[in-house]
């Protein structure tokens, strides 16, 4: 009878120290940031381009307001470094100061590769970090002086590139699923045959994540 009751109280405590254990790893569980988390998202905002390089001199090109959308997705790696890929809608231009001569085209925009870092503050508030590469087309878009205008598939502008690749720099802040990106854009291929200009953009952007 004694054997019988130190079975069931040795059996009841290890039951309770199970309980309590199962019940600590769900408690920590909830409480863990994972920072190898998969996520989709949507950034959309402002873009403010303008061509650099050789032939361009001083302020000559002001910068055109134009806009950027993608949509894009980050596979965890391991902690917080991450890689991800982005499909997008923007447009690039700019404007010749003192004349009414301006450029305003609008593209589709492929990042085949992107790599980042997300390191979280807190559950709720994270930075992220993220270099990659893009490729551009320009697929509409046109010329325009006053009340003059050319569309950029006009034979009489066939020296203009309506492709362009190079990097892009960004630097974000997360809150919970909210987002407010900045990044910078180079480009590495010519306006035209004619010119050493390349496109440069500086990028104001907000996003969510699902």
């Amino acid at each position: 009878m004694l054997m019988a009751a130190i079975a069931l109280s040795v059996g009841a405590q290890a039951q309770i120290v199970s309980s309590r254990s199962s019940s600590t790893v769900r408690v920590g569980e909830t409480k863990v940031v994972a920072p190898t988390e998969n996520i989709s998202y949507v950034r959309f905002g402002l873009d403010m381009s303008k061509p650099v390089g050789g032939d361009v001199e001083g302020d000559f090109m002001k910068a055109k307001p134009c806009y950027d959308f993608v949509y894009g997705f980050n596979n965890g790696i391991r902690g917080g470094l991450y890689w991800g890929m982005e499909w997008g809608l923007g447009s690039r231009g700019y404007k010749i100061k003192h004349s009414d001569f301006k450029l305003f085209a609008h593209n589709l925009r492929w990042t085949p590769f992107q790599v980042g870092y997300k390191y979280a503050i807190t559950k709720d508030f994270k930075i992220d970090a993220h270099l990659g590469g893009f490729a551009a087309f320009d697929y509409a878009g046109k010329f325009s002086d006053g009340d003059e205008s050319l569309s950029i598939w006009d034979d009489e502008v066939e020296d203009y590139n309506h492709f362009d690749a190079g990097i892009q720099l960004g630097f974000g802040i997360w809150y919970q699923n909210f987002n407010l990106d900045f990044m910078w854009q180079r480009g590495f291929a010519k306006w035209d045959k004619e010119s050493d200009e390349f496109n440069q953009g500086l990028m104001l952007r907000l996003g969510i994540a699902f």
